[in-house]
């Protein structure tokens, strides 16, 4: 009767969550607007050719310090507060080394993960119908990998660190002291999600809009995920300031958030 008290509670405590991540998206819909946007034009221009590289990566960029502005948006819709449209880009600029850097260790984990997972001998491609739904599976997989870790690291190099080291210590501190009133959370496929709907392949070579969209839809269903995850983190970090940690060497010149 208590662990089923118990898991009762936590799936209860998930989806009052999941109520007030969709209660910000409703409220403010300029930040799915904006997730949907930046990331559907990022994935349907990765698929124009390589001709696209140069409004590729810095669009690419630009989504990794977005990555922490999503999460300080949503700690000011928790509280009532919403975010100054000029705001924005200032913090996702201040955002983008920390969450660069972090990228490049996930990034190289994954690939190390992705090669332990499928084998040396098995190249990563869709080449063939078989090839393809085996490295599908290896895709889901390793990025499951990435999802659980990175639970509550980006929360804490958005909201709480400047430094990516410190955030992975957190991080994964967090997710083993609260297991497992943390599993919904750590499960719940933000990064899966986006990487199945952006590599998934077009049905013809005209299909590059309808991988944009499907990338843009998977992008705000893993962004109402993030927004139950930063719940559950600020939850155990109420002292965190509207500003996060976003503004790690010029405190002065934070932008004022608007009540």
């Amino acid at each position: 009767m208590d662990r089923d008290r118990e898991a009762f509670g936590m799936w209860q405590q998930f989806r009052r969550h999941l109520g007030q991540a969709a209660g910000v998206l409703v409220s403010d819909p300029l930040l799915p607007a904006l997730t949907a946007v930046l990331t559907g034009g990022a994935v349907a221009l990765g698929r124009l050719g390589h001709g696209w590289t140069v409004l590729v990566l810095p669009l690419d960029v630009l989504l990794l310090g977005f990555a922490g502005t999503q999460r300080v948006w949503f700690l000011r819709g928790f509280r009532f507060r919403s975010m100054n449209p000029g705001e924005i880009w200032p913090m996702t600029l201040a955002f983008i080394p920390r969450f660069l850097a972090l990228s490049l260790v996930t990034g190289v984990s994954l690939v190390a993960a992705t090669f332990v997972l499928q084998g040396l001998d098995l190249p990563l491609s869709f080449a063939s119908h078989a090839a393809a739904h085996r490295s599908l599976g290896v895709l889901v997989g390793a990025c499951l990998l990435a999802d659980v870790a990175l639970t509550f690291v980006t929360p804490a190099l958005a909201l709480s660190v400047h430094s990516w080291r410190e955030a992975l210590r957190r991080g994964l501190r967090m997710l083993w002291e609260t297991w497992p009133a943390s599993a919904l959370y750590a499960f719940t496929p933000g990064i899966t999600i986006f990487a199945l709907s952006a590599s998934a392949p077009p049905k013809s070579s005209d299909g590059t809009f309808d991988i944009g969209l499907v990338a843009a839809a998977g992008a705000v269903l893993a962004l109402w995920f993030k927004g139950a995850i930063v719940a559950f983190y600020v939850r155990r970090h109420p002292r965190i300031t509207d500003g996060g940690a976003a503004y790690a060497d010029e405190p002065a010149r934070r932008p004022r958030s608007r009540a």
